[in-house]
């Protein structure tokens, strides 16, 4: 089948959303399908192939909130003129523009990473219109799907919409592989540091942790991975924040063999955050085998309770204790809790069941 997806900033980025569309077009290519993921140009990408899928570029306006928007609107009159299957967006918000595929006769697939209108860097206004868009699009397709449970049980409690959960994926890293020069080039060495590696956007939470890691008294080093713009607002507090403390690194943007040797040398991995949809790098950290530090929102919890040290949401202080608590930990004891996060991981998380979950998904469409 010929399936389209819409919209991603770019491919390859470390977002959430793009790495997803990434793994699963892959693994959908596998499996003889063609796959075309529309992409803004505002982020280097130019229309051709990437791996074994297409990508599609179209303009879009800059902007926060115009950008996702005008981006999926025209990547759907653009799908006009193609011969796709199925046309699957991605965020509800701005699926008010599948009608064009509905037109066009073909298969519309939503898919709910989150619940857009509740993120920090919305004002009321915009958190407003993201609503009001949600009410209006997320009966317009032929089939809604979320990544988490708690995305699940809110459509059907809000809205009585039963939902299909088709949860996050990722790749199991190959552990044999180390690469030690990488940390060194970095100024890192093997579980002596503390990682956070994430969108630098108010709901991960990373000024708490950046709060609660001054408190601790410690040797291991906080590195920050994530992409910084300078203008925006919270951004600055951020790096104001870093200011006057040595131990933090940032990092900036990883990808690629520097991200897996990030992983794979952490001491402990922290998710501090306030609002999640399902957090890849979580699911990431949790295949690595690493001791996981999160806090105790429902969305984290859904696949990290008992298998993770857990903190009260946007609680410093609780998160200050933690991380002490972390800092004794025996090998075995922050073994043990590694065995069961990467354990849990793949039996349920891996790219190859989430892939054969969303082809059964668009067959009985097709069907």
């Amino acid at each position: 089948m010929k399936i389209a997806y819409i919209a991603v900033k770019g491919i390859p980025m470390s977002g959430g959303i793009e790495k997803y569309t990434e793994e699963l077009a892959n693994k959908l290519v596998e499996h003889g399908h063609e796959v075309t993921v529309y992409t803004t140009k505002h982020y280097g990408n130019v229309t051709g192939s990437y791996g074994g899928f297409h990508i599609k570029t179209v303009p879009s306006f800059k902007g926060k909130f115009f950008e996702k928007i005008s981006l999926v609107m025209m990547a759907s009159f653009d799908q006009m003129f193609r011969d796709y299957n199925i046309v699957h967006y991605h965020a509800l918000g701005p699926s008010i523009f599948s009608f064009m595929a509905k037109l066009c006769g073909k298969k519309v697939v939503i898919q709910s990473h989150g619940i857009e209108y509740q993120r920090a860097k919305w004002g009321r206004f915009t958190s407003s219109m993201l609503r009001l868009m949600e009410q209006l699009s997320y009966n317009m397709g032929d089939e809604l799907t979320v990544v988490s449970k708690q995305i699940e049980y809110y459509f059907r409690d809000i809205y009585g919409k039963e939902a299909v959960y088709i949860p996050t994926g990722i790749e199991m890293p190959d552990i044999s592989v180390w690469n030690e020069a990488l940390l060194c080039d970095m100024g890192l060495e093997e579980n002596e540091y503390y990682l956070f590696i994430a969108r630098i956007v108010e709901e991960k939470g990373l000024h708490y942790l950046i709060e609660a890691y001054k408190h601790l008294e410690t040797t291991k080093k906080l590195v920050i991975a994530g992409k910084i713009d300078t203008n925006n607002p919270y951004h600055q507090k951020i790096m104001r924040m870093l200011k006057g403390d040595e131990r933090i690194v940032f990092a900036g943007e990883i990808l690629g063999e520097k991200k897996d040797m990030l992983f794979k040398g952490a001491y402990a991995f922290c998710l501090p955050s306030e609002l999640e949809g399902m957090s890849i790098a979580l699911l990431e950290a949790m295949s690595y085998g690493k001791l996981c530090i999160v806090s105790d929102i429902a969305e984290n919890m859904d696949v990290a309770q008992g298998k993770t040290l857990t903190f009260e949401n946007k609680n410093v202080e609780n998160l200050s204790e933690v991380l002490r608590k972390a800092e004794t930990m025996s090998d075995a004891e922050r073994k043990c809790y590694g065995n069961m996060a990467k354990t849990y991981v793949e039996k349920n998380h891996q790219f190859e069941m989430i892939a054969q979950q969303m082809e059964e998904l668009y067959n009985s469409l097709l069907n």
